[in-house]
């Protein structure tokens, strides 16, 4: 079954047409669920939350997630997993018809931009979908209903970034798994008062390079085979002026935005460099954004920071986000070769998300690959995911890399990586981040 691109392009509108500006070659449809994926996605939102801010009615963007797609998959089998996520996006392009822009997200989750849909009318939509699954019938052999969780955000919205508000109504739809499922959270109930609006976030990421407010937590690299940790991830951490914690995603674009992340990496850097002193036996990675390690300086910084310490340069990894464009791709080159030679290690994160093609990993320099968390979400279910990460391993075997698995939140998944010889897993199922210091707790 393949569906209609359900008005993806031309939502009827009385005032407006939206989507007429959108460059159809961004669309891909995928072949199981009939559905665009959700390449273009970020310019379909952006569109709506600019049309949504002309008119008084606004916009709707909903995340809905299948509750229980793992143990559909586990009890029934994966064809009956797949008919579930057909039936799903059957029912959601039934009700939406061509008012919206429905796509697949990856795994058990859909995205659907509605532009001319306001506050009130948000959590009445949302209420008749969710009634929608409740009374339709399951295809079999499933005995009772297919359930959903749905979150929404408003547009225009309370987060002037396209991808806060994607992000956004992710973490509105998770609020509602954790409230117990099949239920409907909003993003401005959830995340308003938890989190400040961009100049506050401005403000306490200039505040926290200048007074040295940075902290770092700290998440578990295990090895695959015997799943001891081998070394942490730190992970910069914020608070806002009530001591409540920032999630990355809601200052890391902030950083990038105000065009201080060769200023913020570098702090990152400072603290990453005193742990490795005061503990002599850890080891660690920090994550900087290619715009750092494509400037001419940041070779030098590193340099300075390890003071001609080789132990402690050989105890740090440093990630270089692949989904930030490489502003210079020589001066890259220059400081990962540097990087080694001083007995580093580098390594290039979200592999698989973003700009960098296999010509460029084989052109870098680096010692590790890790693959972004969007082709180990839901691993099993997908054959396709597995084929690309069974590729990425024979790659990385070619080229005398390791390979680190994001993202690993079971153990099937563990099990499977393990089974690939993939290297190194890190996720939820092996350790969360913590602000305690996991090595001074065992000690």
């Amino acid at each position: 079954m393949v569906m209609k691109g359900l008005g993806a392009m031309h939502i009827t509108h009385p005032h407006y047409t939206f989507g007429a500006s959108i460059d159809a070659s961004l669309l891909h449809y995928d072949p199981l669920t009939g559905l665009p994926d959700r390449r273009g996605l970020s310019d379909i939102v952006g569109a709506a939350s600019e049309q949504a801010a002309k008119y008084p009615q606004g916009g709707a963007y909903f995340v809905a997630g299948i509750d229980h797609m793992q143990r559909i998959n586990r009890t029934y089998g994966l064809e009956a997993g797949h008919d579930v996520l057909r039936h799903v996006a059957l029912l959601l392009a039934t009700y939406f018809d061509d008012r919206a822009h429905i796509c697949w997200l990856g795994g058990d989750t859909f995205g659907i931009v509605v532009p001319d849909l306001g506050v009130k009318t948000m959590a009445e939509t949302a209420e008749a979908v969710l009634e929608m699954f409740r009374t339709a019938r399951a295809p079999a052999p499933l005995e009772g209903p297919v359930l959903v969780s749905l979150g929404g955000i408003v547009m225009p919205s309370i987060f002037p970034l396209v991808s806060d508000i994607v992000h956004g109504a992710e973490s509105a739809m998770q609020k509602a798994k954790d409230s117990g499922r099949n239920c409907f959270a909003s993003c401005r109930e959830t995340m308003r008062e938890a989190a400040p609006d961009a100049n506050e976030i401005a403000a306490l990421v200039r505040t926290a390079i200048a007074d040295n407010k940075i902290q770092l937590a700290w998440q578990p690299i295990v090895e695959s085979s015997t799943g001891e940790v081998l070394f942490y991830e730190a992970l910069a951490r914020l608070s806002d002026e009530a001591g409540r914690p920032l999630s990355a995603a809601a200052f890391i674009p902030v950083v990038e935005q105000l065009g201080l992340s060769y200023a913020f990496d570098c702090k990152v850097l400072a603290l990453a460099v005193e742990e490795l002193k005061q503990h002599p036996s850890l080891q660690l990675s920090i994550n900087v954004s290619g715009y750092t390690a494509a400037q001419p300086g940041w070779s030098g910084e590193v340099q300075t920071a390890m003071a001609g310490r080789r132990d402690i340069s050989e105890r740090l990894i440093i990630e270089i986000t692949e989904t930030a464009d490489v502003i210079d791709f020589e001066h890259t080159t220059n400081f990962i070769a540097a990087n080694q030679a001083m007995g580093g290690r580098t390594a290039l994160d979200d592999f698989g998300a973003g700009f960098t093609s296999i010509k460029q990993l084989r052109t870098l320099p680096v010692q590790i690959m890790k693959l972004d968390r969007a082709l180990v979400t839901d691993l099993l279910d997908h054959h396709e995911q597995q084929v690309v990460i069974r590729s990425l391993v024979a790659l990385a075997r070619g080229l005398g890399l390791r390979i680190v698995a994001e993202g690993v939140e079971d153990q099937d998944v563990a099990d499977w990586l393990s089974a690939h010889h993939v290297d190194y897993q890190q996720g939820y199922h092996h350790g969360r981040p913590q602000m305690n210091r996991p090595w001074a707790m065992a000690a």
